[in-house]
């Protein structure tokens, strides 16, 4: 939890310090190999899915986007009227914790969510 973590905020701190996002998209791949749930294979993908957006990747964007419906599953594919609102993903994502207390499935609702809404553009 610790490492993926860690690679969270180093991707964090390199997109904010400067739009670094090869090396942001780096630090999110090496947080994949450390998922220990499907939530958060589906956090650490939607946040590879925004980088893969601002460096251009659309292949990636594709195939991730595959990925996180693959994790989410078909279940939690509802739409929301507050998806709308849906800005801010890296840094709500990374706050959020699935060892915090927070509901696993709300977790995984939100990311099927902002999926919705990265197929949308």
């Amino acid at each position: 939890e610790a490492i993926r973590t860690a690679y969270m905020a180093l991707a964090d701190h390199d997109l904010k310090t400067g739009g670094a996002s090869s090396e942001a998209m780096g630090s999110l791949l090496r947080a994949t190999d450390y998922c220990t749930t499907r939530t958060q294979t589906a956090q650490i993908s939607l946040l590879i899915l925004q980088v893969a957006f601002a460096q251009g990747n659309f292949g990636q964007v594709r195939e991730y986007v595959r990925k996180v419906e693959l994790t989410v599953g078909s279940g939690a594919m509802a739409s929301s009227s507050a998806a709308a609102s849906a800005g801010g993903v890296l840094g709500a994502v990374a706050s959020s914790s699935p060892t915090s207390g927070g509901g696993t499935s709300s977790i995984l609702q939100e990311v099927a969510i902002k999926l919705e809404i990265a197929k949308g553009i």
